[in-house]
């Protein structure tokens, strides 16, 4: 009896554990994901015509250049660093394939738009970790750099049309969802757990919990950075081809807001400086909502000033959960 009576404490000791460690995992979980579920049920309750599958991969499709940007960003964040030049990489990028200075196929073209955001982020990359300049004014300065070099170019010859074979990819579906889309997806869950498994991830998460700490103990501290902004490049690179696949005809404004809303992303994604607790799929998932907000303003007849108060309360509360969060954590 004495021994039924004692294990009855434990039991329930037991049970309150196993329970403050599922609330834990709960309140872990990033805003994006409760936040972009109870607008999925808004959407369902006031326009369900955005749900079906016609309009639904549409607007995924049109998300997928503020994923791309994001994923890129998150990366910087994590290691206590910010990039701002992703416009200046997609006006380069979408100047590269439509201002017709270079004849080559589609895919080179690609690869030397690639190539232009490898390059800026290798450039941010040094003067951050080695030069140890503000990262917010060094890629501020390139992204005005490559931006006033493509006016300039452009006042020669204007961007013309994207390639074709570009647009006519652009167009393919599968199963009724289009293939960017689809790839996109592939590509972000494959680099989630790719980064997740890396020495690089752990590396990344090392020196966002401690900078100087990563730094005297001999991690690679000038490696990882000049990899994530190159990285970030890269992925502001192929978001400039994906809008130019869509849009099918390069301008020089292509692109202009997506750092800004790529910061935005990030945080409701549950990534900030040294915090990584949304991975990739927190801002890409963030991303992915941001457009389809946009859209459902839209069929509102909600004003562009308006669209942008909205996302930035949003943003606001975002940041206060985060806050709160981390906080309560410490």
């Amino acid at each position: 009896m004495t021994t039924a009576e004692n294990s009855s404490p434990h039991r329930e000791t037991s049970l309150m554990s196993k329970l403050t460690r599922v609330l834990k995992q709960i309140g872990g979980v990033p805003f994006v994901y409760p936040l972009f579920a109870l607008f999925l049920v808004i959407v369902w309750i006031e326009r369900p015509v955005m749900l079906k599958p016609m309009f639904f991969f549409t607007i995924l499709r049109q998300a997928v250049p503020l994923i791309l940007v994001a994923v890129g960003q998150s990366l910087c964040m994590r290691v206590r660093s910010i990039d701002l030049s992703s416009t200046g990489v997609i006006v380069g990028a979408v100047y590269i394939l439509t201002g017709g200075w270079i004849e080559a196929p589609t895919l080179v073209l690609c690869l030397l738009a690639i190539g232009l955001g490898l390059f800026v982020g290798a450039v941010n990359a040094w003067f951050i970790a080695i030069r140890r300049s503000s990262a917010v004014l060094v890629t501020l300065a390139t992204a005005m750099i490559v931006s006033g070099s493509v006016l300039i170019l452009s006042g020669i010859r204007q961007p013309d049309r994207a390639p074709a074979d570009l647009v006519e990819f652009a167009r393919l579906r599968f199963e009724g969802m289009p293939v960017i889309a689809l790839l996109t997806i592939v590509l972000v869950i494959l680099f989630a757990i790719a980064l997740r498994m890396s020495v690089l991830g752990r590396v990344m998460n090392a020196i966002g919990t401690n900078p100087k700490a990563a730094w005297t103990s001999g991690l690679p501290y000038v490696r990882t950075v000049f990899t994530v902004h190159m990285l970030s490049g890269a992925f502001a690179s192929l978001a400039a081809i994906v809008l130019i696949a869509s849009l099918g005809k390069g301008s020089v404004t292509l692109g202009a807001d997506l750092a800004l809303f790529s910061l935005a992303a990030v945080v409701l994604g549950g990534v900030s400086f040294g915090i990584s607790r949304g991975g990739v799929i927190g801002p890409a998932l963030a991303g992915a909502m941001l457009t389809f907000l946009f859209n459902f303003l839209t069929a509102y007849d909600v004003a562009q000033p308006a669209r942008l108060i909205v996302v930035g309360l949003v943003i606001i509360v975002a940041a206060i959960v985060i806050s709160m969060r981390e906080n309560k954590a410490h």
